[in-house]
């Protein structure tokens, strides 16, 4: 495998997208989704300021949703945190209407953090070794956030996000009972906008999704997504599920353009 600390570029042209379809850890990857997507079958998301950790005396009889396992708690308190930075690295004046700087002061801001919290949250899971994985990791969830540089974020950033969950979970710091919280209080953490809070869109992330839309096109639905248009004429919500799961394989995760940005490493590799 080489130096846990090494990462590098391995999609480079259209062979390496195939031995890294073909590949055992892409199989890894997929069935980790679609583990998650199972998680979360019928169940209904809650406030994210409602989930607490569980102590002791839940451990007892842990079976409310509400309550986080100790490991999920500290990672729910990082992606909050990134909240914070952002409250703290505002856009800045400029004469460019595009890639405001301000955003390059919340990156070094949100690094910092994740630099400072993430070594502490991996050690308190006792899980041997753990440390050399920080790294990887961490690159990761700082990636997951956008490109510095460039000032820009894509679907390509978000595909980190989940690859930063992959890697906790491949090195056991989360357990199967934790996935519904990974996708409705991490990942929900991640993306949500609170702004979006009203009717249908707290309870279910696909009409959260929908309600975004709706903010920020504003031509007629069947016009401005007919993707999206198209989906809601699908007869049930597990032909909905499959469609989306093959639609994101296909459009991201094969995708060379998308691939070619991500590093691979120890935890990731093929």
């Amino acid at each position: 495998m080489g130096d846990v600390n090494s990462l590098s570029y391995k999609i480079i042209n259209d062979e390496s997208i195939i031995r890294f379809t073909k590949s055992s850890i892409y199989n890894d990857i997929i069935e980790f989704i679609t583990n998650l997507n199972k998680s979360v079958v019928g169940v209904e998301m809650k406030p994210l300021e409602d989930f607490k950790l569980c102590n002791e005396n839940d451990m007892i009889n842990n079976d409310n949703f509400l309550f986080l396992s100790k490991n999920v708690y500290n990672i729910f308190q990082l992606i909050k945190n990134m909240n914070k930075c952002i409250d703290s690295c505002p856009p800045i004046n400029q004469s460019s209407r595009f890639g405001n700087r301000g955003f390059q002061h919340f990156c070094d801001a949100y690094y910092k953090e994740v630099d400072e919290y993430l070594p502490h949250a991996l050690s308190e899971s006792n899980i041997p070794n753990i440390s050399e994985h920080t790294y990887q990791i961490s690159y990761y969830l700082k990636n997951s956030i956008g490109n510095k540089k460039r000032i820009d974020y894509g679907t390509g950033h978000e595909l980190n996000f989940l690859l930063f969950l992959f890697c906790l979970n491949k090195i056991n710091f989360f357990i199967p009972s934790d996935y519904k919280h990974l996708v409705l209080v991490l990942y929900r953490q991640y993306i949500e906008k609170k702004e979006l809070l009203e009717l249908w869109a707290p309870k279910y992330l696909y009409f959260d999704a929908l309600k975004y839309i709706s903010m920020i096109k504003h031509a007629p639905f069947h016009e401005s997504s007919q993707m999206l248009y198209d989906i809601s004429g699908v007869e049930t919500w597990e032909k909905i599920c499959n469609g989306l799961l093959k639609m994101y394989q296909a459009e991201i995760i094969q995708k060379r353009q998308i691939l070619q940005h991500i590093l691979f490493g120890n935890l990731i590799d093929f």
